[in-house]
């Protein structure tokens, strides 16, 4: 039978059943026969090799078992098969050799089982995790075993001389070495089983099944040599069986999962002073034997020798030990300070009391703060002031918290200049490691960051013609208010002048913008402190303020007449009209229901003639009639043909090249008209219907793509994500799936979500959009700059591509100052982060000159084209044939 066949055969399942029979009746049949050898009806000779057997099949048992155990236990169990079939097979070899030789040969098989034994057994996993501690576990063992061996042989066995157990002649000697080998073999059991980190049931058995195996092999052998009875040979026999069945039960052990208890991972120089009791031992019997003998024989003094090799043997490979770990020690140390030093982040060690230790090189290169500075003074000492209470109060609650808790803290820092510096902290208390025993600070300067992103959120939340606040800024005071405590009662004025655009294109858009300036001046010299101006837009404004809606209508009259004055400017005068709406605030409606309702009531006085002001009543119940209407008809209208894609073109900065289109959804009603998305998806959100209309844009759009890639144009087509797509776990599936069916490359398709609905819900936003970027699909935020949430994710988004809002490309300020004034500091922020950044809404020349100069790559807007049907998308593409193929940025993938 080959290698193979035999192999196949072990590792069949009914072996297992077969072991747990063997051992089962082995015991029964090993006593039958003890006991019938005893009684004279079965020799002795047949009764010793039938109890040889038992280490035999226990090794055999032990061979299948190693063949299904993992690779680290394989191994020992294979040499404690070896060991157990060697004390079998020189049982077997005693019970058929003459008496005379069979001592010998037994006395050669307990040395191979017991070098074997030892070597299965540290080879089992969890009892020594390398060789240098393997090593060292052999010569403890050692060391104590003939040191404990030598102190008996001069307390025990010498004064014993006259019995017939002296050192005397052949026999003798066989018996010393035996008992010699047995003793360390013994030693480096114990050791090696009660050490173990790992599997320690498994360790512990295994290690009895060895000591076992050992002593019966041990005293068979004294007792074959001093010609004791069978009785007593069958007893020390019964040892070599017994303990490979243990052997056999331990090794099983190792392959469980469930046995894992022990203790911690041992190091390479634990454990120095075993052999000191021993040693001593050693030395109090010498001293012992010197005073009442007074000489030493040559076994005695061999035994001597033996002791000082092994103990000097041990203690040369202990200095080597710890030479080795001082030079891992140095080593670690030395890359620790590496990855410290260059580190941007500075590092602090801190007492129980919060007073810094230690800090890190950092310090002085990122803050110029030196040591003495430093180090004996209170963490929360280095703060401002109106931070340093409330950070060394999170200090101390950390310091109460489990091991390993971390808080995260920030305030302003004193550099060593003098300069008040932001800061992020992230602390850990690491008091139950020795090596640091104290809370770890990792400290870092986040003064810039800070710094651009207020300068962005101030930008984004101003209006930079006029200075007052943008309609986010206008929404986020409506939503403050809405949730305060305490009801609040006011209302939302709109403002709409009539006569700007004839002064833009009369007297020029500097003189309009100088007149748009002046009445932002003379409301808020026409307000009191406490209400809130903001311009929406245009020539549109808005006052939120805190009075009764009768009141609200009085104010507005009086603004409309200040609006109504002359205004001198650019050497002449100009007119204006002006009318307003009013929409009384309610804590259930949203800010934007209340502008709409007041910007509904303005749109009715401007109707009426203008210069007048008036109030949001139930007669805009219009409006939720068509709401209603749209919501009955919306189910159906893809199956119905009612709905459209349009395609805008998104073209390259440097050039006006087309390097994308963007599908933008029509809905053409058959008694409404055309319906934009902005009406009809969230009544589609809202219905549950989105999965419907997306699903049909998604379709359409890679539909569109994959035909005008197999005309040879490998164009972009970007689609919009709704909130509800985002929020849904199968949406990537989706999109694979269409892009499986239509064949088209995922690079060739961009997903646009909205930054609005991104932070409403990151966790799901980076889900989704993580698992599209992986797919190879490109993900662009949209609308960014609608809010200063999405600044802090931003870092954390799986985005490809920033879509700058329209209002972050505003006309200039002032005449002579550049237009799109946030266009420099979103495009440095792209850039930063790794992304491309595509400007929306870019209508006029001077946009766009200004876009190239902040060095924006895309734009988007009325001034390269309209959304368009597909006829005209394609004839745009051969205006511009030799721009196509293009497109934005690269297309790798995470």
């Amino acid at each position: 039978m080959t290698t193979t066949a035999i192999s196949r055969a072990l590792r069949h399942p009914g072996w297992s059943t077969a072991a747990w029979v063997l051992l089962s009746v082995a015991p029964v049949v090993y006593g039958w026969a003890i006991l019938a050898a005893l009684a004279g009806v079965l020799p002795a000779r047949v009764a010793l090799a039938a109890v040889g057997a038992g280490p035999v099949l226990c090794a055999v048992l032990l061979v299948r078992l190693a063949l299904v155990l993992p690779h680290g236990a394989c191994r020992g169990a294979g040499m404690l098969a070896m060991g157990s079939l060697a004390a079998g097979a020189a049982l077997v070899v005693l019970a058929a050799v003459p008496h005379g030789w069979g001592a010998r040969l037994l006395a050669v098989g307990f040395t191979v089982s017991t070098a074997l034994c030892l070597l299965g057994l540290l080879m089992l996993p969890g009892t020594a995790p390398s060789w240098r501690i393997r090593l060292r576990r052999l010569l403890d063992g050692f060391g104590i075993g003939i040191s404990v061996f030598y102190a008996a042989w001069l307390l025990v066995i010498v004064p014993l001389e006259g019995d017939g157990l002296g050192p005397s002649g052949p026999r003798a000697l066989l018996a010393v070495l035996v008992w010699l080998i047995a003793a360390m073999a013994l030693a480096c059991t114990v050791l090696i089983a009660a050490r173990a980190f790992r599997y320690r049931r498994a360790a512990l058995a295994c290690g009895a099944g060895v000591a076992l195996v050992l002593l019966g092999q041990a005293v068979l052998v004294v007792l074959v040599l001093l010609h004791a009875a069978p009785a007593a040979q069958f007893a020390a026999a019964a040892g070599t069986v017994l303990g490979p069945a243990l052997l056999f039960l331990g090794a099983s052990r190792t392959g469980t999962r469930t046995d894992t208890s022990g203790v911690a991972q041992p190091s390479s120089i634990a454990g120095m002073p075993l052999l000191s009791v021993p040693v001593a031992l050693a030395v109090v019997a010498t001293v012992y034997h010197l005073a009442t003998v007074g000489t030493f024989s040559a076994y005695s003094a061999g035994v001597a020798v033996l002791v000082v090799l092994t103990v000097a043997g041990r203690e040369a490979f202990a200095v080597f030990d710890v030479r080795c770990y001082a030079a891992e020690l140095a080593e670690q140390e030395a890359r620790f300070r590496s990855i410290v030093a260059g580190s941007d982040d500075v590092t602090m060690v801190l007492d129980e009391c919060l007073i810094v230790r230690w800090q890190s090189p950092a310090a002085a290169r990122r803050f110029g703060l030196s040591d003495a500075e430093v180090l004996g003074r209170p963490f929360s000492a280095l703060f401002h002031p109106e931070d340093a209470p409330s950070l060394a109060e999170q200090l101390r609650e950390l310091l109460v918290d489990p091991p390993d808790a971390r808080v995260l803290v920030s305030g302003r820092l004193r550099d060593g200049f003098g300069t008040w510096r932001f800061t992020e902290s992230s602390a850990t208390d690491h008091r139950n490691e020795p090596a640091v025993a104290g809370v770890v600070v990792h400290l870092r300067d986040v003064s810039a960051h800070r710094e651009l992103s207020h300068q962005v959120s101030r930008l984004t939340y101003t209006d930079p013609l006029t200075g007052l606040p943008n309609r986010r800024a206008l929404l986020r005071t409506l939503a403050e208010l809405r949730d305060r405590p305490r009801p609040w009662r006011g209302c939302v004025l709109v403002l709409d002048l009539s006569g700007v655009q004839e002064v833009n294109e009369t007297r020029g858009r500097e003189v309009g913008d100088a007149v748009l300036v002046e009445v932002a001046r003379r409301l808020r010299a026409a307000l009191a402190p406490d209400h809130v101006l903001a311009r929406l837009g245009g020539d549109e404004f808005a006052v939120v303020v805190g009075c009764a809606p009768a009141t609200a209508d009085g104010v507005a009259a009086r603004l409309i007449g200040v609006l109504a004055e002359p205004y001198a400017v650019g050497g002449g005068r100009v007119l204006l009209g002006a009318c307003a709406g009013v929409a009384e605030f309610g804590p259930t409606a949203t800010p934007d229901e209340l502008v709409a309702g007041a910007d509904v009531a303005m749109r009715r006085a401007k109707s009426l003639g203008g210069n007048r002001s008036e109030r949001y009543d139930e007669s805009l119940e219009v409006q939720l009639m068509r709401r209603s209407m749209l919501t009955a008809e919306l189910p159906g209208a893809d199956r119905r043909g009612e709905l459209d894609l349009l395609y805008q073109p998104i073209v390259a900065v440097d050039d006006r090249h087309p390097v994308a289109v963007e599908a933008l959804l029509r809905w053409r009603h058959p008694q409404l008209g055309t319906v934009g998305p902005e009406e009809f998806v969230p009544i589609a959100e809202a219905a549950g219907l989105i999965d419907e209309v997306g699903g049909w844009v998604l379709h359409q759009a890679c539909r569109r793509v994959a035909s005008w890639r197999a005309e040879g144009r490998p164009v972009q087509v970007a689609v919009n994500l709704s909130a509800v797509q985002l929020r849904e776990s199968d949406f990537v599936a989706q999109v694979a799936a269409v892009l499986d069916a239509y064949e088209v490359p995922p690079e060739a398709l961009i997903v646009e979500a909205g930054e609005a609905d991104v932070v409403a819900d990151v966790p799901a936003a980076v889900h989704t959009l993580g698992g599209l970027r992986a797919l190879g699909v490109r993900v662009a935020l949209d609308d960014f700059g609608t809010g200063h949430s999405a600044l802090t994710y931003l870092r954390r988004l799986p985005v490809d591509i920033l879509k700058a809002d329209r209002a972050l490309i505003a006309e200039p300020v002032t005449p002579g100052t550049p237009a799109a004034p946030l266009a420099e500091i979103v495009v440095r922020l792209g850039e930063r982060l790794g992304m491309s950044v595509v400007a929306e809404g870019v209508e006029t020349a001077e946009q766009l000159s200004a876009l190239a100069a902040a060095g924006c790559g895309y734009a988007q807007g009325y001034l390269f084209g309209r959304p368009m049907p597909v006829e005209h998308v394609e004839a745009f593409f051969e205006l511009h044939a030799d721009g196509v193929p293009r497109a934005i940025g690269p297309s790798t993938v995470d």
